[in-house]
């Protein structure tokens, strides 16, 4: 749903193999951070970042490759 919601005009053909990359790559902190808002109300997608950035060093994109 992030990636389809981020992406609108990409086919779904597009769609998976950015997932795919995803599940065997790297997701960056605002993706994760989307991801995890989406999924949760604001109070525990809060703690769950808080314990996410303590537990995992999250890539944060460099701004290039924006």
């Amino acid at each position: 749903m992030y990636l389809r919601g981020k992406y609108p005009f990409k086919q779904n053909i597009e769609i998976k193999e950015m997932l795919n990359q995803k599940m065997n790559g790297v997701v960056y902190e605002e993706e994760c951070a989307d991801i995890i808002k989406y999924m949760y109300n604001q109070e525990d997608s809060e703690i769950l970042l808080t314990k996410l950035r303590k537990l995992y060093t999250i890539p944060q994109r460099n701004m290039a490759e924006l």
